[in-house]
């Protein structure tokens, strides 16, 4: 694995082009509702200790599609439909996020794969092809690491991985400050406005903020985050423990 060391600059333009990338794709969607695309059915597992829920549809090879913060399992509904002509497709709520049980911890990456490892085997025995986005991508990542002959393959996007090469160079640019915004005063300042807090990634990291993430999306996310802040998990606890997150497998090249 190369350590050659991106300069600043161009690293914080490459975090804004993949950010914007996603943000354009879940803005291919008509106004956004929390239903689901035909075909598709809301589950909840009992996995890892905690509730998991997921939306499952389609047939074939299982897809197991991870969100990022911010968001929900809902920023896929854009391509579910598609993906569920020849897979079924799994859309899970990350552990404290949507309709997911807001657990008191447990928020490390390698054990938030193993919710989703345990159930995805509780749909399937057959291999599966992970996609992650954002810190979704971490959780993809940690999966494909500890369960390889459960993974078909794997797609990592938009984000990095804390202990893979110059990582730390970006974990601490400062555009990326909120990943260090954690604890009882940004919970605080942070409950009961969310909307505002999320406006931040929605429109200062996108290129153009009127076509980024959709209004009626918009209201969903920040309710869904705002109904976590009020229970055992907030917002900006999601991040605590980071780097931490990155046991050994995380650092072998």
């Amino acid at each position: 694995m190369s350590t050659a060391r991106i300069p600043q600059p161009i690293a914080q333009r490459l975090f804004r082009w993949c950010f914007t990338g996603l943000l354009a794709l879940a803005a291919q969607a008509n106004a956004a509702t929390a239903g689901n695309p035909a075909g598709f059915s809301d589950r909840t597992a009992q996995v890892n200790g905690t509730s998991i829920h997921y939306r499952i549809g389609g047939k074939g090879t299982p897809v197991v599609l991870l969100h990022g913060y911010t968001q929900t399992g809902h920023m896929w509904t854009p391509i579910m439909t598609r993906l569920a002509q020849s897979h079924t497709v799994i859309v899970p709520d990350l552990r404290g996020t949507g309709a997911s049980a807001k657990a008191a911890g447990g928020y490390e990456k390698a054990n938030m794969a193993k919710d989703i490892h345990e159930l995805v085997k509780s749909v399937t025995n057959e291999p599966a092809t992970v996609v992650g986005h954002d810190i979704g991508m971490m959780v993809a990542y940690a999966y494909a690491a500890q369960y390889p002959a459960d993974t078909r393959k794997v797609a990592l996007m938009d984000a990095f991985l804390p202990g893979i090469g110059n990582w730390n160079d970006m974990f601490l640019l400062r555009d990326l400050w909120h990943f260090h915004f954690y604890g009882t005063t940004p919970e605080r300042l942070v409950q009961g406005r969310e909307r505002t807090y999320f406006e931040h990634f929605w429109n200062d990291f996108a290129a153009d903020p009127k076509r980024s993430i959709p209004e009626a999306d918009r209201k969903l996310y920040a309710a869904a985050y705002a109904a976590a802040s009020t229970r055992a998990s907030s917002t900006s606890r999601r991040f605590q423990g980071m780097p931490s997150s990155s046991p050994r497998w995380a650092r072998r090249s």
